[in-house]
């Protein structure tokens, strides 16, 4: 189940309503728990520049999943985006403002505040998370609702009712904003793949940030971050348009909270110093005035910004779970070996599966087998180099390592699993900002794997098979996909590190 396998049922029990309670009074304001719950008279805020709680009075907002919305948080949500589409783009508070400084089509033009969405860096989760958060104050104003706060959509690979987008946001009734463009499939009720769902790999890693290896960041990013952005289609298939689906933001509120889960890992931490924390990025506020932050600025969801979420378990008080952490710095990688390669040119996937055999010679071999038995000590890194797709990506692949002979697509719970690749934001005529290089790498660590088909004896000494499988919402696993887009690599690399 979703980031269940990586979060042990004691770090996850208590779903308290004390915290509500305990970080309130921390902070000296009011609690909204929701409609149906507690509330409280909304307290007077600064709207001109940012400013911590600790200056102002502040109202406890709590992020709650879709599933456990109410009908007056679907109305208040609908009320809201029908208010801020009718504005004009000029209204920095508006619909297409907020969601072109995400990205932006180039027939919008140039405008400063657009186009500064973070993916491929360091700050994708502190830039996403203060995107969100001044977005929601808008929201929650034009809602004029004061208890307003953004759900998580919580797809699940263990549940699959959870995979659909909720009904309210595939009505195609006349009049529903949140109703948009996309996958045909799961615009009729298909749920996306468990596999462009899965956190399971990115909750394992110990490092927030470690470059040049998948780190819980950069993990997290691509499954199930881009690998869901690929499989709902239509504006949130492509970077530029992704912003305008109004269910762009329960995806991203699910990928914060999934951040926070991250952290109930008292082993985990945020980086301490370094462009992680001091990098200031600028928005606007529900007034429409210029506001910046910075990611020291949002740490801590409670004591900074004034919201939590329904899962987040109780705390002692309410900086309970940062004040024993030791800082958690980016991994230093002592000696990277690269154990095999698959020549070049490049390598297209399509509409079917394709397995790409590494061999491992000798020397190699023993590499691999101390890697494998070092516990932790080395990671196993496949790494498919200078991804790129031509078209707007609308299928995933998972990644199998020595799959058996006529087994086509076993899934998450296969011993053979290594995750997941997804080609968002690679397209060959990007038109965002702030994504790097096009063509990128996309790495995994497959130590789990390797280690799990060690112990199963399922591990050829001279090579390794890579299984590379499409999967698409609504087409059978394994079987062939329909598919525009046409997704390649320059070559794979397996390593050590």
């Amino acid at each position: 189940m979703e980031d269940a396998r990586a979060i042990t049922p004691s770090r996850r029990t208590f779903l308290s309503s004390t915290v509500a309670t305990v970080a309130t009074a921390a902070i000296g304001g009011c609690s909204y728990t929701g409609h149906g719950g507690q509330g409280g008279d909304q307290g007077g805020e600064d709207h001109g520049r940012y400013k911590p709680p600790r200056e102002k009075q502040c109202c406890l907002h709590v992020r709650r999943r879709l599933s456990n919305w109410t009908d007056q948080d679907f109305s208040s949500y609908r009320h809201a985006v029908s208010v801020m589409q009718s504005r004009p783009v000029t209204d920095p508070t508006s619909w297409i403002f907020q969601a072109n400084m995400h990205g932006a089509p180039s027939a919008d033009g140039p405008n400063a505040a657009w186009r500064q969405c973070q993916h491929g860096t360091p700050h994708f989760l502190t830039w996403h998370r203060m995107y969100l958060y001044w977005w929601e104050r808008i929201v929650r104003k034009a809602s004029g609702d004061p208890a307003f706060a953004i759900g998580y959509w919580r797809y699940d690979p263990g549940d699959a009712a959870s995979l659909a987008l909720p009904l309210p946001f595939r009505s195609p009734t006349v009049g529903n904003p949140l109703f948009s463009s996309r996958n045909g499939a799961i615009n009729g009720g298909a749920g996306i793949p468990g596999s462009a769902a899965d956190s399971h790999f990115a909750m394992l890693e110990p490092q927030l940030l470690a470059p040049p290896s998948p780190g819980f960041s950069s993990s997290l990013e691509g499954t199930p971050h881009g690998a869901v952005h690929v499989q709902v289609g239509g504006l949130m298939g492509s970077v530029p348009t992704a912003a305008r689906d109004p269910i762009f933001w329960t995806h991203h509120t699910n990928i914060d909270r999934l951040w926070s889960r991250w952290l109930d890992n008292p082993a985990h931490a945020n980086p301490a110093s370094g462009p992680f924390v001091t990098t200031v990025f600028q928005f606007v506020d529900e007034d429409g005035k210029p506001v910046q932050m910075s990611g020291k600025d949002v740490l801590k969801t409670v004591e900074q910004l004034c919201y939590r979420y329904d899962d987040d378990p109780m705390l002692s008080n309410a900086a309970g779970r940062t004040a024993a952490r030791r800082p958690n710095p980016e991994r230093v990688v002592i000696e990277s070996k690269i154990l095999s390669a698959l020549p070049e040119p490049r390598h297209a996937l399509g509409a079917e599966p394709s397995t790409f055999k590494l061999d491992l010679p000798p020397a190699a071999q023993e590499t691999f087998r101390a890697a494998i038995g070092s516990e932790g000590a080395q990671r196993i890194v496949l790494e498919f180099e200078g991804a790129s797709v031509k078209g707007t990506p609308d299928t995933t692949y998972e990644v199998y390592l020595n799959l058996p002979a006529g087994q086509r697509a076993p899934g998450i719970n296969s011993p053979h699993f290594a995750g997941s690749l997804a080609f968002f934001g690679l397209e060959e005529d990007a038109e965002h900002a702030n994504h790097g290089s096009v063509a990128k790498s996309i790495s995994l660590n497959v130590t789990p794997t390797v280690a799990a088909l060690q112990k199963g004896q399922a591990v050829n000494a001279n090579n390794l098979a890579v299984t590379v499988v499409p999967v698409q919402a609504g087409a059978e696993p394994g079987g062939p996909v329909r598919t525009r887009a046409v997704p390649s690599f320059r070559r794979i690399v397996l390593r050590s590190e």
